[in-house]
């Protein structure tokens, strides 16, 4: 799902002249639902109309490389360093040198944008994922702050990172204003709703933790961590037979995931008061 290189920044000024829907905006719907393969399809379509679009070639290349398909989001990266503004390229930059397994060299250059362009949100936004990577949490929290702060386009992985920053200190009331922002800006992001409803789970706000896990079925019923939180909120409520509720995750999980989870600690509610139900995990997988 969304991982620790995802992030929105400002349209490309090599699109500004666009008008309507295109398929860049439907890929990054289907990018939101967690849905990365459908989201190169259109990413790619798009490109065929559009081969100068810095955005378009970074999410392409942020999509193979969630995927797996590392050579690919390397060359994705390079174009996207052609069409770039200056801060732009820089980050791209870093995120190639990532994959390419460079990480002081992607740390030097996700600095050194916001050193050289301190007002460029993406800049701060790179650079706070950095520092989360290497566990600097405290400057990871005041990096993302301040993209948020600059108002760039789309600030909703900004605000994301910080809900997950507040919930991992127990800040889980914080958490759900950071969450609750940033759907309020993409409502289409999946792995959002299913941080908001472990939080509101942890606040012991039941009903509302149910709804969040049920938006991010919709929006991608394959998602393991939303199946997971659902299925543990029916059991604590009562609201739900124990035994369907295994069999949703069942249909799901890998068993593993399920078998290392006490039937007697499920049905009893002592295993489902600590911690969320695997979105904190997934964001930070890479």
């Amino acid at each position: 799902c969304i991982d620790l290189v995802t992030v929105t920044f400002p349209r490309s000024r090599r699109r500004s002249k666009m008008a309507g829907p295109s398929a860049f905006a439907q890929g990054f719907a289907t990018f939101s639902r967690c849905d990365k393969a459908g989201a190169v399809e259109l990413f790619s379509q798009h490109l065929r109309q559009y081969p100068r679009d810095f955005e378009c070639w970074m999410y392409r290349g942020i999509s193979h490389e969630i995927l797996g398909n590392l050579s690919t989001a390397v060359s994705d990266y390079s174009e996207a360093e052609k069409w770039g503004t200056p801060c732009e390229q820089l980050v791209v930059k870093g995120l190639r040198m990532r994959v390419q397994d460079k990480q002081k060299e992607a740390s030097d250059a996700f600095r050194q944008a916001k050193e050289r362009y301190p007002g460029e949100a993406i800049a701060w936004h790179f650079y706070g994922v950095d520092r989360m990577k290497y566990e600097a949490k405290e400057a990871a929290q005041d990096a993302f702050e301040r993209a948020v702060a600059a108002k760039y386009r789309r600030s909703t992985v900004s605000r994301y990172f910080l809900g997950q920053l507040y919930a991992e200190k127990g800040n889980h009331y914080e958490a759900i204003q950071a969450y609750r922002a940033s759907l309020k800006e993409n409502p289409s992001t999946t792995i959002c709703h299913i941080a908001l409803g472990d939080s509101l789970f942890e606040t012991g706000a039941h009903v509302e933790a149910k709804g969040c896990y049920e938006t991010a079925i919709e929006l991608n019923p394959t998602q393991v961590a939303a199946n997971l939180g659902l299925a543990r909120v029916l059991i604590r409520e009562g609201t739900g037979d124990p035994d369907a509720a295994v069999q949703h995750v069942m249909t799901w999980a890998n068993p593993a995931t399920v078998l290392s989870m006490s039937s007697a600690s499920m049905v009893s509610g002592s295993g489902a008061s600590g911690g969320g139900a695997g979105s904190r995990g997934s964001a930070g997988s890479r």
